[in-house]
């Protein structure tokens, strides 16, 4: 809209003859207000008072009557401001460059804040009590046979390694890192392995990773260098070689398993008058009698135990309620020199035995 500047009051009377005077007309008229190019009309001297001509500043310019922000622009002034009234949209094909700082620099504010982190060359979000990184976690190649490489902690998160060759890949410094994170290994060779070592060059002790396998490791510990700030974890779904152990913290379910060679298992020691049998110790387990006993059994359906008792000095044992298979259906007598070997096993709830011998 024109800005129009008139008279509060219009003059109804004809102009006069006498052109050298003002006339109705001249007062009744548009007035021009003329002022300088590039120039604001505002106020910025405190308190009420005439109207003065405000400069505009470089990131601003006048074109076709409009007024346009440059480019690119830094606003510094916005420290707390809300903008609550809708979502912003960004246009163009640029970028929008967020608040950027150390560690140190950290701000304790609201939940949803976001701020890119230099030390850690990673975004962060604020969730109300803590800053978290946010990964974004893109990957890297690696082809087979390089030597050592060494990830930093600016390094993708997903490291693919191609080839034939053996390699080796040693995790960041765990001082440079976040408890929780994590770095994917995943072997996409022919042949050859994948050794991962920690930060100080030691190699994990559950062994390479072969062909076609993948190795997942947590930073556990922000402080040393060593394996035991991380953690690793391996993925099931191709083969593992190498020594070790493998520890689920809930029974896996697996079919149609094929084991190559021998399989060896822990013996495990009953103790004490009144033990829990349970196949949670192990399958295979030995008892030597320091009085007479009364066993429980905690076997769920499935599971089985081969039990060998040493009597020692021809102690009894009062079983739980088991289904002798034979025997004559009877408990076993217990050999008074040597071991005396019982078989049990849980079908549906019921527990089942048998003597596999007693020296007799």
């Amino acid at each position: 809209m024109a800005i129009s500047l008139k008279h509060n009051f219009t003059s109804s009377k004809p102009d006069g003859t006498d052109s050298t005077m003002v006339q109705p007309s001249n007062w009744n008229a548009e007035h021009t207000l003329t002022q300088a190019t590039n120039k604001l009309l505002g106020r910025t001297t405190a308190s009420t008072g005439a109207t003065e001509e405000i400069s505009v500043g470089s990131n601003l310019s006048f074109s076709s009557l409009s007024l346009n922000l440059a480019s690119s622009v830094s606003i510094t002034a916005l420290t707390s401001t809300s903008l609550s009234a809708g979502a912003a949209t960004f246009t163009g094909t640029d970028s929008v460059k967020m608040a950027a700082g150390t560690v140190a620099q950290r701000v304790s504010t609201s939940a949803g804040a976001f701020r890119f982190n230099t030390d850690y060359s990673k975004f962060e979000g604020y969730n109300g009590t803590s800053w978290n990184s946010v990964d974004m976690l893109g990957y890297q190649t690696i082809t087979s046979g390089t030597g050592d490489v060494t990830l930093t902690n600016v390094s993708p998160k997903n490291i693919f390694v191609s080839g034939t060759s053996t390699q080796n890949i040693i995790l960041p410094n765990v001082t440079t890192l976040q408890l929780g994170w994590s770095v994917n290994i995943i072997s996409i060779q022919t042949a050859g392995s994948v050794t991962v070592k920690s930060s100080d060059g030691t190699a994990f002790s559950a062994g390479n990773l072969a062909a076609g396998m993948t190795g997942q490791y947590f930073c556990i510990a922000i402080t040393g260098t060593g394996t035991s700030s991380w953690a690793p974890a391996f993925d099931g779904a191709a083969t593992y070689s190498g020594s070790g152990a493998l520890v689920f913290n809930s029974a896996p379910s697996i079919s149609n398993a094929t084991l190559n060679g021998s399989i060896t298992e822990a013996v495990y020691a009953v103790s004490g008058t009144t033990p829990a049998l349970s196949a949670g110790n192990g399958t295979i387990q030995t008892w030597t009698l320091t009085g007479n006993s009364t066993p429980t059994s905690s076997l769920t359906t499935g599971q089985s135990i081969t039990l060998m008792i040493n009597d020692g000095t021809a102690y009894t044992i009062t079983w739980p309620s088991v289904t002798w298979v034979n025997n004559a259906a009877s408990a076993p007598s217990l050999a008074t020199t040597g071991y005396t070997v019982v078989a049990l096993w849980n079908v549906a709830g019921t527990l089942y035995g048998a003597l596999v011998g007693n020296q007799t």
